[in-house]
């Protein structure tokens, strides 16, 4: 009995951090994890370097546009996490600073405004790396490239 009290105590505790990750999208921000972040540039032409990527063979890249698209892909990512390490750890403080109770309005103002311009700047780091990617491309591979990209949106 009592080592069912104990997993089910352990459970709870490994649940409420889970759930209460802060921010919610933590894990992402600290792997360099795009998400949807420029999803309205794939939907308008501008596709990820992680999609071409592995999409090589079938665009048949060259291993100019192979180098090139994979650099823009690791130098992305790296800003990324850079960026999502910042948020993550500014995110973290105004937590712990709600939990305690130290806060005033400019301080949460402050780290909100701050928040808000590392996520905008993470965003441009996406959208660049896509744009950057898309240069890459002749318009063959643009094109093989949405047909491919548009039926994975609508499966």
């Amino acid at each position: 009995m009592k080592r069912i009290i104990m997993l089910v105590f352990l459970f709870l505790s490994v649940l409420n951090f889970v759930l209460s990750q802060v921010p919610s999208d933590r894990t992402a921000l600290l792997n360099g994890d795009e998400g949807t972040q420029a999803k309205v540039a794939e939907t308008l032409g501008y596709p990820s370097p992680k999609s071409i990527i592995e999409q090589a063979g079938t665009l048949k890249l060259s291993d100019t546009q192979r180098k090139s698209i994979n650099e823009i892909y690791i130098e992305s990512v790296s800003r990324a996490k850079d960026l999502g390490k910042q948020i993550v750890k500014i995110e973290e403080e105004l937590h712990e600073a709600l939990q305690t109770g130290f806060v005033n309005e400019k301080s949460l103002a402050d780290d909100a405004q701050q928040i808000g311009r590392l996520r905008g700047r993470l965003r441009g780091v996406f959208l660049a790396a896509h744009h950057k990617t898309q240069k890459m491309l002749t318009s063959t591979q643009i094109e093989l490239w949405k047909k491919s990209w548009q039926g994975d949106v609508k499966k």
